[in-house]
């Protein structure tokens, strides 16, 4: 708990412009450093730790013993800082390949995000995602060109591994084919796709509005949280579009995350930013604001608690073996379902054995 707290203030530190009583003795420990690791955010909490030693004075050769562990946190840091270059660098020759094909794709997750924080090249990378509303095929063939492996074993998306990353072209957003529920959100999040691209003539890689960015970074989360567990990533990916956020108006967020089930989500992550992360309350909207004061402290506690589990199982295939034992898994965290979907885990996976056929969802 306390190699917990000590992350948290340097996450303060680093997202914000206040400093924080440290221990940089223990702060730069390698209980610290691991947890910061395994929840995708050692390039951000090492920000903060080189702002707090700016801030005081402080030198490596005065760390003592820390100054190993500040060395492999540098080290990470590096590597961080090297994928987002080479993510980047990728980014910008599919871009160059979509304009001279005249198809016009958005980027997803990571990158749209990264935009956000002050130093986007410290936010851990995985994968590039793109999505086309009207080019989902054609833009497989340009991967296919570039790429030797090629796959198209899941419904949501194709992927292949292009000079080292995983590229992953989505087919659709949401989980639509196994939850009805999400069918609405998953034709709005299309028709927002497609505004935010109207009114560009030129094909390439582009950043989709706020409206469908925000919205679907908050589905996005959900479905981790669900599916996997939720890491402090999302928590300071929330926290730096929040902070950052400059054309969306605070009641269109409230209406489409009252619209489409995500505000209950959405509060219990904003609940953790201001608790535990520093945001201030002068950047949430109101109706955020409004439902976290409803939100009961043993669910903070045990949301907090499942980002720092471990042993969760992670499924990587689709197959039905697999997907027999993600059945069983998700009993094991049925409370998630019924807080955040409001149905019986039961329900949730007869959904999901039952999935919306293809012809009935008028999707592409």
């Amino acid at each position: 708990m306390k190699s917990r707290l000590l992350l948290y203030n340097l996450l303060r530190i680093a997202i914000s412009d206040n400093d924080y009583s440290l221990s940089l003795e223990q702060s730069c420990s390698i209980k610290v450093y691991s947890l910061a690791i395994n929840q995708g955010i050692a390039g951000i909490a090492f920000l903060g730790l080189r702002k707090h030693m700016e801030i005081h004075g402080i030198k490596k050769e005065n760390l003592g013993e820390s100054a190993k562990v500040y060395d492999r946190w540098f080290a990470a840091t590096a590597s961080i800082i090297l994928q987002h270059d080479k993510i980047s660098h990728l980014q910008g020759k599919l871009s160059k390949c979509l304009q001279e094909e005249g198809i016009k794709a958005l980027v997803l997750k990571g990158l749209s995000i990264a935009k956000y924080y002050d130093d986007a090249s410290l936010r851990c990378f995985g994968d590039l995602d793109i999505y086309s509303p009207a080019d989902y095929y054609k833009l497989d063939e340009i991967l296919k060109s570039i790429s030797t492996c090629f796959s198209i074993d899941y419904y949501r998306h194709s992927e292949c591994r292009v000079h080292g990353v995983m590229v992953e072209n989505h087919r659709y957003l949401t989980d639509v084919r196994g939850q009805s529920r999400f069918y609405k959100l998953e034709i709005f999040l299309q028709g927002e796709a497609s505004a935010s691209l109207a009114s560009i003539s030129d094909g390439g890689l582009y950043y989709a509005n706020e409206c469908f960015s925000f919205v679907f970074f908050v589905y996005h989360a959900l479905s981790h949280f669900l599916y996997e567990k939720l890491s402090l990533k999302f928590l300071v990916d929330w926290c730096v579009m929040l902070k950052g956020r400059n054309e969306l108006a605070d009641d269109i967020l409230d209406q489409k995350l009252n619209e489409f089930g995500l505000m209950h989500f959405a509060a219990t992550m904003t609940a953790l930013c201001v608790d535990r992360l520093g945001l201030q309350e002068e950047f949430v909207p109101k109706s955020l604001l409004s439902e976290r004061k409803s939100i009961k402290q043993y669910l903070l506690d045990r949301f907090e608690e499942d980002m720092f589990v471990q042993e969760y199982e992670k499924f990587s295939s689709n197959s039905l073996q697999d997907r027999l034992k993600r059945g069983k898994e998700f009993y094991k965290k049925s409370w998630k379902i019924k807080e955040f979907l409001n149905v019986s885990t039961t329900a949730f996976l007869w959904e999901k054995i039952f999935a919306l056929r293809k012809d009935k969802l008028h999707l592409k």
